[in-house]
């Protein structure tokens, strides 16, 4: 039925997308006003933005996914009209918005809603069919209740009688305990209620957000978890003590026990909720699927969302620490759902970042301080980041957090989060709402705050004198919606699907309101009427279809909260779980929704009850709504749960290798370079070193430590070898190969000590001698005087003449970020090495900050060809012509290939006889990241007046450039900035090239990055073709590589890890990936495995990545950054035969029994600034022909 066309309402608008920190946050972030704007400057804000244009129409069929409907065709006419007057000085949630509730509140079969309201009254309104409501305020005997500032909505059938019952959240008056009691509305079965909160005992009077129902006791009735918060930050300062705000005097959170007899008992102490936090969002669920009901809550600034394990004895524990690997700063909102249909819950929760640049610098929300994320470490929170956040299941209890990665980490100042198949198509899509009345930018915080003090000091009322002055915009929001697009990633499609209307919502729920079998949104809005997104799935050309499943058991808990529902249908699997609460401030209806896409029939349903019983349901009609009753289904004993064999065992997990990182802050003197370049380590080696025949292995140390060999021998790992070396130097690149042709293998290793001066005796890299015992003695003489930052060195025999010659890289200088030291092409002569860089025309200049290399015979010419890559570095493919090597890139079609590289390897992983690489790269989980034609700079050079390199980093927007910095940050640095700039409106919509001047942009030099995926680069005759490795390993940085075809499928597989900490706050810590196993079918897919399902689980600052052979065993060695080394062994090998390469072979030619060729190149040096095993495990019985090749093109025949 479509809502007939009344009057059009349309509405022109500027989206401006305006978002920043709230009012009360800004006043606490260390930020350093450099200056206030005039007045003519303040009133003229307007013309300082960035602004695009767009329009909606309301009411009206407007041939997208979603209508927006107002009172004028629904009767919805309910307004949470909130005027700024003084109160707003004295309450911290003033503009925290009310909810919304869903139910059926005279069992016709169609969904009601109750609307909260701050200052006026709440309203329910009948839905009478058709998208047509009647308000019953009055007639229900809720007119009398009108409010005094709601909050939460949570509607539920509390008795067990088959009534909907609504409880209603207070909050605001500081003073008056009673007037702000929450509410407990029970329906009378006559469309009437009776208020019985405070007869229930739960009437809590602790400024109430939200409440949550669940039976966390398992004794079948619901109990009542309230989510509260305090009233003002005056705790706040205790982070600067290194104290955290819940030791302070607010209120906690309480635990309602239901006694069963309709009274209920504050349990808050005993069952271990004590949480101060200033609580926004709460949900329920099953999340360790042990039977027992968990909570996840979101707080807004400082203490961290909280993760709350249901102990089965009536406790809960707080488990966010060892769950999350970061979290939101200011979370709001919150969804639990399936995002990825893989059987377990994802977390969703929504902040406050915007997506428009001049509202992200003058409004300063996102300006993460460093010093304030210090602060918080030490009080022992959590690592938090100014950002919606995503977490996404491992499937062991933990979450890898990837909001940047999947596009939705920035949707504004928001509020409600909701989840839901919106276009039937079988995964789940994502609402966020959006809006905020008043918002104070940086330029007008210290006004603001002196308006504040004077109100407190009874100076002034404070708030019309700041209006007046144009303290505050008055300014609203459009709501987001995002697409889901099945690989980890959304689209924003809050245009395309029609959602895009200037207002300021906060409540939200989803709901089918007209019974058409798609999934409907309301708002709750403030100062605007509520509106309804009417969903037109089953108008659009492309019908997709679904199935709407409601839960009914007999007694206690009718509708089955805490329940879970899977369905499967033709291969796939869904699943959803039942709760009170979803979203913010809201309850969504309790039918639970499934989209299927084009399939056409369902096999079965299994649903879990809250009791943790199993039923087995088989249906034979879709596109209707069905019941399914307790007891009906078919009992089984388990669901369908993944089967899990892991293909990598953990052993040696009591080995004593620790890397000891050593004490140096980065940050200290290059405050703008956007990471840590001083914990590189450590690297591995891996060769045999005393002539046993067995492989060793040698492992890096820090500044302050020395590396130190080992071997594996049965159960034990014992060190072996001696040798010398400064403990003063940063060991990075370390490299193992002979020398000096005496038949042993010496060792290289690269000084990378970013804490010395270039020149400095602490930079000259190690040539170690091996005299064949495994003992080591330094030649001073070998190594030309180059006493640079090193980072990575790899050898190969450049120049055809029997023994191994070197490339060293550096990647940057002490306090000359970016500019790099001296890297250098060393010559082996009779194991002395010449710095052949000149001689061999070999021309590093404006290359980037080299951090990986690899020697390779990219063109199978026969000679050893080298590819480089760095940070702001394109791939640099260098042709060796036999005495010069040339830099060919640009032939290749490499030129936009700049990037924050990590590691490079190489294997022929599509089996066409030549080499394709794998490169590991920044990955996507950051804001400032390239797009196509728009790349991240780096402008460099000598801009302030001292000697001193300067840089601005810099990112496109809506075609122009712009520093990634606030003004604060440069203007510190640069005194040209700080002079130039005072106001913060102006520095937002201010170039890189109007900041710096073009005269001082001429003299520096510019490197770019445009890509941040990790990729494969396929050689395809010469020419390469890019290809970005699968989302997963795009959720953070990849260093370490290993190309094997570890499952023996004929297929070569890769494993990978990595991750850095330490990034300045606006790129946020690097933590996304604990171990990747990627399993592959030599056409390019790739089946990605997680740590949970492979085994090979690296959680941590993972560095160096090797394969060591041992007795026809693979063996993997993992290399943490201040940590244990993790040792893995691969399981199920079938027998293989180890083939030992000579000194001068570099690659195996195989050809195989099915017809396929493979190369393995074998390398000196590759991944990260380590080098795995040269001796390689061949499974025989899949091989015709097997033969080793040489650097001058001999063949060795390896089986008859």
């Amino acid at each position: 039925m479509f809502i007939p066309r009344l009057k059009k309402i349309k509405m022109f608008y500027r989206v401006t997308n305006y978002s920043s920190i709230s009012i009360y946050i800004a006043l606490i972030l260390s930020i350093s006003i450099i200056g206030c704007s005039g007045d003519k400057e303040m009133k003229n804000l307007n013309h300082t933005k960035i602004k695009k244009d767009s329009f909606r129409v309301l009411n009206e069929d407007s041939e997208k996914l979603f209508d927006i409907l107002t009172g004028e065709t629904t009767g919805i006419k309910f307004n949470n009209k909130v005027a700024l007057n003084s109160e707003y000085w004295n309450f911290t949630n003033y503009y925290n918005g009310s909810g919304v509730g869903v139910g059926d509140i005279n069992n016709d079969g169609l969904p009601d809603l109750y609307f909260s309201a701050n200052k006026g009254p709440n309203a329910l309104y009948l839905n009478k069919g058709g998208l047509q409501f009647e308000d019953i305020t009055s007639k229900s005997n809720l007119g009398q209740f009108n409010g005094e500032w709601t909050t939460g909505v949570t509607m539920v059938d509390i008795n067990d009688d088959g009534w909907m019952d609504i409880y209603v959240c207070s909050s605001n008056n500081v003073d008056s305990p009673e007037l702000r009691s929450n509410l407990f509305f029970i329906n009378q079965g006559d469309m009437t209620f009776k208020e019985m909160g405070k007869a229930m005992n739960v009437a809590d009077s602790g400024f109430s957000t939200h409440a949550a129902f669940l039976d966390y006791d398992n004794d079948g009735d619901l109990d009542l978890y309230v989510l509260n918060h305090p009233i003002d930050f005056n705790d706040r300062q205790k982070i600067n003590n290194h104290e955290k705000i819940e030791l302070g005097i607010n209120k906690s959170d309480h635990m309602y026990r239901n006694n069963g007899d309709m009274t209920f008992t504050d349990v808050s102490m005993e069952a271990g909720i004590n949480n101060h936090g200033f609580g926004l969002s709460v949900n329920t669920c099953d999340f360790n699927d042990d039977g027992w009901t968990d909570i996840f809550t979101t707080n807004d600034w400082g203490l961290q969302d909280q993760y709350f394990i249901n102990q089965k004895d009536g406790t809960f524990l707080d488990m966010s620490l060892s769950t999350f690997t970061k979290q939101s700063f200011s979370s709001m909102g919150s969804v639990i759902t399936d995002f990825n249909n893989d059987g377990y819950p994802d977390i969703f929760v929504s902040e406050m970042e915007s997506e428009d640049l001049s509202t992200h610098k003058s409004y300063g929300h996102a300006k993460a301080s460093l010093g304030l994320y210090r602060k918080m470490h030490l009080a022992n929170y959590h690592h938090q980041f100014f950002r919606n956040a995503l977490h996404i299941n491992n499937g062991d209890g933990t979450y890898t957090e990837r909001a940047r990665a999947s596009n939705v980490a920035s949707s504004d100042w928001s509020w409600s989060s909701l989840s839901a198949d919106f276009d039937n198509d079988g995964w789940n899509d994502l609402f966020v709402a959006n809006g905020f009345p008043q918002r104070a930018e940086l330029d007008k915080r210290p006004k603001m705050a002196q308006f504040k003090a004077d109100f407190r000091r009874k100076k002034t009322n404070g708030i019309e004198s700041f209006i007046e002055s144009g303290g505050t915009l008055d300014f609203k929001s459009i709501n987001r919606i995002y697409r889901n697009n099945k690989d980890l990633t959304f689209t924003d499609n809050t245009y395309n699907w029609g959602t895009n209307y200037n207002t300021a919502s906060f409540g939200a729920l989803i709901v089918d309101l007209d019974l058409d079998g798609d999934l409907d949104i309301v708002s709750n809005n403030m100062n605007d009427e509520a509106f309804i997104y009417r969903n037109n799935s089953d108008r659009i050309s492309v019908i997709n279809n679904y199935l709407r499943i409601s839960l009914m058991q007999e007694g206690k808990n009718r509708d089955a909260l805490n329940a879970r529902i899977d369905i499967y249908s033709q291969g796939t699997t869904q699943c959803q779980y039942i709760s009170s609460t979803k979203g913010y401030l809201s309850s969504s209806e309790k039918v639970t929704h499934f989209g299927l896409g084009t399939h056409t029939k369902v096999d079965s349903i299994v649903i879990t009850w809250p009791d943790n019983s199993c039923e087995k349901f088989n249906i034979d009609k879709i596109n209707r709504q069905i019941e399914l009753k307790k007891g009906t289904g078919k009992r089984i004993l388990v669901r369908n749960q993944n089967v899990i064999s892991q293909s990598f065992d953990e052993v040696f997990v009591n080995n004593k290798i620790l890397h000891k990182e050593n004490k140096y802050d980065d940050f200290s003197k290059d405050q703008l370079k956007p990471r840590y370049h001083s914990t590189l380590g450590p690297a591995i080696a891996v060769s045999d070193i005393n002539g046993d025949g067995v492989e060793d292995f040698y492992v890096s140390a820090a500044s302050g430590s020395t590396g130190q060999f080992y071997t594996l021998i049965k159960d034990n790992i014992e060190k072996i070898g001696s040798f010398s070396i400064d403990k003063e130097i940063e060991e990075t690149g370390v490299l193992l190969f002979d020398a000096d042709n005496d038949g042993d293998n010496d060792m290289y290793i690269c000084s990378g000590d970013i804490n010395n001066e270039e020149g400095s005796d602490a930079l000259s890299d190690y040539l170690m001698i091996n005299d064949g015992k495994g003992n080591f003695t330094r030649d001073n003489n070998a190594l030309p005087n180059i006493k640079s930052v090193t980072s990575t060195v790899t050898g190969a025999d450049v120049d055809n003449d029997g023994d191994i010659d070197l490339f060293v890289g550096s990647r940057y200088l002490k306090n000359e970020y970016p500019r790099i030291g001296r890297s250098a092409l060393l010559i082996n002569t009779n194991g002395k090495f010449e710095d052949a860089t000149e001689k061999w025309k070999f021309n590093l200049s404006d290359i980037g900050m080299i951090s990986t290399s690899l020697w390779t015979d990219i063109d199978q010419d026969g000679d050893q060809d080298l590819i480089i890559a760095g940070e702001w570095s394109i791939i640099n493919v260098f042709e060796n012509t036999g005495n010069s090597l040339i830099n060919i890139s640009a032939n290749l079609g490499l030129e936009k290939t700049g990037g924050w590289w990590n590691s490079i390897t190489g294997a022929d992983l599509d089996k066409d006889g030549d080499i394709d690489y794998i490169l590991g790269n920044q990955g996507n989980n950051v804001k400032y990241k390239p797009k196509k034609d728009e790349p991240l700079k780096i402008h460099h050079g000598k801009f302030d007046k001292n000697d001193d390199e300067d840089f601005i980093i810099s990112h496109y927007y809506e075609g122009k450039e712009y520093p990634v910095h606030f003004l604060e940050d440069l203007g510190k640095e640069y005194s040209f900035i700080s002079k130039k700039f005072k106001s913060h409106n102006k520095f937002a919509v201010t170039t890189t090239e109007e900041l710096v001047g073009s005269e001082r942009m001429a003299r520096g030099k510019t490197l770019t990055a445009d890509i941040f995926e990790s990729i494969i680069l396929w050689n395809d005759n010469g020419k390469f073709r890019i290809q970005n490795l699968p989302n997963e390993v795009q959720a953070s940085v990849v260093n370490g590589l290993i190309a094997e075809d570890f499952n023996e499928d004929g297929h070569l597989d890769i494993l990978l890890q990595g991750n850095l900490f330490d990034f300045l706050p606006q790129y946020e810590r690097q933590d996304g990936i604990m171990g990747l196993y990627l399993l592959g079918n030599s056409k390019g897919k790739f089946k990605v495995e997680n740590y949970v399902k492979s085994g090979f689980e690296v959680k941590g600052e993972n560095r160096g990545l090797v394969m060591l052979n041992l007795n026809n065993e693979k063996y993997i060695l993992n290399g943490v950054n201040n940590d244990k080394l993790k040792i893995f062994k691969l399981k199920g090998q079938n027998d293989c035969v180890t083939i030992k390469l000579n000194p001068d072979e570099f690659a195996l030619d195989i050809a195989y029994k099915d017809g396929s060729k493979e190369r393995k190149e074998v390398y000196y040096g590759d991944s990260y600034l380590s080098q795995s095993s040269r001796n390689k495990c061949i499974d025989t019985t899949k091989i015709s022909s097997a033969h080793a090749v040489n650097y001058n093109g001999n063949l060795r025949k390896l089986f008859n």
